[in-house]
């Protein structure tokens, strides 16, 4: 009495075939954006064969390096055939992992995730018969794995990115990588495990700062610092722009003849994070408010307002094109951005308007 119940066909956990009955109705739906269609995974996983064939041919072989307690006598699947059926997963859209596991074995998706994993025509299980493991074998095996294993991995294919030079035609000014920085959620807070984390209304998540490469627009993601942990000799919360502190660095330790650009929004538009980037040798870009650092805003915009010659117009398209845009730049150069406020860094402030269009 009193339980929200529906009439449902759910997988059976064990032979994931329709069982009919009264299930509970959860009360709240998952939190997050909802994600598009599911993709048909076999159509998918032939096309991503070719294409990891293609680019990526190592890429198993990384994965069968990845640290694993298990006994190797005793196992069918290697990490690699554990691995790939959870990337799989999340680029199908499929909800749930029940989803994932009532289709793991159907169509061509076990010759697919076999020879994404490497394997031969002719090697074989035991039985003959090849198959997908089952969702809950690849999460205790990822488990079990140290996050830094993973990270080391993704590094591991950002390098052959940038050794491909793929990424030289994405490049600005000649020779400098856009990084992007953003903060981001990591994690809701599990009911008994909220110690570590930060308090955003109603609930507690922690959160990362996330470093970003752009590739003709796309992100490509690169490196993480989480930003919820609390400072035991300040006794205050960490914020993004501690983290930046810690991130940066670590970019530059990994990749430290590369020139980057760093990009962010209001937030890092402040003294130390310019400083930081110009002691690592890196340009930046930041949007710049009114509120952020006062003194050096009033003085950027007195400079545009008195010095006529720094404006140009621009517009995009035609005349004859009713999409076309059109506006002004207007700049102001030589700004003391440094910490001491001694001149040893100068920035330039941009601004940009687009007035609305006349109505017809």
């Amino acid at each position: 009495m009193g339980r929200r119940t529906q009439k449902a066909e759910v997988a059976h956990q064990e032979g994931h075939g329709q069982v009919p009955g009264d299930h509970q109705k959860p009360y709240c739906s998952s939190s997050g954006r909802r994600p598009g269609p599911c993709v048909e995974h076999g159509e998918l996983s032939r096309a991503f064969v070719g294409f990891i064939e293609s680019k990526f041919g190592h890429l198993s072989g990384l994965f069968n390096q990845l640290p694993d307690t298990r006994t190797a006598d005793c196992c069918r699947y290697t990490p690699a055939e554990l691995v790939w059926p959870v990337l799989l997963m999340f680029l199908t859209r499929m909800g749930s992992r029940n989803q994932m596991d009532a289709a793991r074995n159907s169509g061509g998706l076990p010759l697919s995730v076999a020879k994404l994993a490497g394997r031969k025509k002719d090697d074989l299980p035991a039985d003959g018969q090849r198959r997908v493991t089952c969702s809950d074998n690849a999460m205790l095996f990822l488990k079990r794995l140290n996050p830094q294993e993973l990270e080391a991995l993704r590094m591991g294919l950002v390098r052959e990115l940038l050794k491909s030079r793929l990424f030289d035609a994405s490049r600005v000014l000649g020779s400098l990588h856009r990084i992007v920085l953003d903060g981001s959620v990591h994690e809701k807070c599990r009911k008994g495990f909220e110690d570590d984390g930060k308090t955003n209304g109603s609930a507690q998540y922690r959160y990362v700062l996330q470093a970003t490469l752009l590739l003709f627009g796309y992100p490509i993601p690169l490196m993480e610092e989480h930003i919820d942990v609390v400072d035991p000799a300040l006794e205050k919360e960490d914020c993004e722009i501690n983290a930046a502190k810690r991130l940066l660095p670590r970019i530059k330790q990994a990749f430290p003849r590369l020139g980057f650009i760093v990009i962010g929004d209001a937030l890092y538009a402040c003294r130390p994070i310019a400083a930081l980037c110009a002691s690592l040798g890196w340009r930046f870009c930041f949007t710049f408010k009114e509120g952020r650092t006062p003194a050096v805003w009033a003085e950027a915009i007195t400079l545009m307002d008195t010095d006529r010659r720094s404006v140009l117009g621009y517009q995009d398209k035609p005349d004859s094109d009713p999409d076309r845009r059109v506006g002004r730049v207007r700049w102001a150069g030589h700004l003391d951005f440094s910490e001491e406020e001694n001149g040893s860094l100068m920035a330039t402030a941009i601004e940009q308007t687009t007035p609305i269009p006349n109505p017809l």
